[in-house]
């Protein structure tokens, strides 16, 4: 693979990344809020961190009769707006508007891993939801549904990064993971470094090999869609993009 590839290619898929980390944060916690703000309670925290954890926490005890609804409603409402986002653009094939595709499969895998992983985490909404007395053989069952959904559509854009079907797998795999990996170091190194801890890093750092095979796989495999050729200027515009989004959290928020 040509330099100038690899870079156009790293640049999109870690500008759209950093971008949806914080978007999809965001609108899973406006569903928390919604929710919150459905059942009376109207005090809590809002916290974006695209290195670390997000969250909305009530300043209230949450009612118990209300945990259920408020504590799985951010991943419901989510999945509703980047799923109605995802259709409207689907079929735009610009390379300009990957970082707002990317939300559709990132929401899906966000809330597919979550579901699967999320028990692990003292209270999470997993363990709310849970709690509240829902199945967990259905959650987890639900979040497999889900990865494999988000999986397969974030594999499914990868040509308006450049991406083909025709690439030899490393060309594929290479990217995908220096991509994904960079912003995954800096998660942990950013844990690390503040004290919140480096569980979601490392489990990130894990995840981009993975998932970089499994994109490769699918692509490979896949019916051919028509790659688009990103120019430089295209691909420094996506990562500027999904830079300012990382660095308007930290000033926001």
């Amino acid at each position: 693979m040509q330099l100038v590839n690899l870079r156009n290619r790293v640049a999109l898929i870690l500008g759209s990344y950093a971008f949806t980390i914080p978007i999809v944060s965001l609108i899973h916690e406006i569903g928390h809020i919604i929710a919150m703000q459905s059942v009376g309670i109207t005090q809590y925290r809002l916290v974006i961190n695209p290195l670390a954890e997000s969250y909305a926490m009530p300043l209230v005890t949450l009612p118990a009769e209300h945990m259920l609804f408020i504590s799985s409603f951010g991943m419901v409402f989510q999945t509703i707006v980047f799923a109605v986002l995802g259709l409207v653009l689907w079929r735009k094939r610009s390379t300009l508007l990957l970082p707002l595709m990317m939300c559709l499969p990132m929401s899906l895998i966000n809330v597919g891993s979550y579901l699967l992983m999320g028990a692990i985490e003292e209270g999470s909404d997993v363990v709310l939801i849970a709690e509240a007395g829902a199945p967990v053989l259905i959650i987890q069952v639900s979040g497999i549904i889900t990865l494999i959904l988000g999986i397969w559509t974030f594999a499914r854009l990868l040509p308006l990064a450049g991406f083909s079907k025709n690439d030899p797998r490393i060309d594929i795999f290479l990217p995908l993971v220096l991509a994904t990996g960079l912003y995954s170091v800096t998660m942990l190194a950013y844990g690390y470094l503040t004290g919140n801890g480096t569980l979601i890093g490392s489990i990130n750092v894990v995840f981009s090999v993975i998932t970089g095979l499994v994109y490769t796989w699918i692509l490979k495999r896949s019916q051919p869609i028509q790659a688009n050729i990103p120019t430089s200027i295209d691909s420094y515009k996506v990562l500027g993009i999904g830079l300012t989004a990382v660095l308007l959290c930290f000033l926001i928020f």
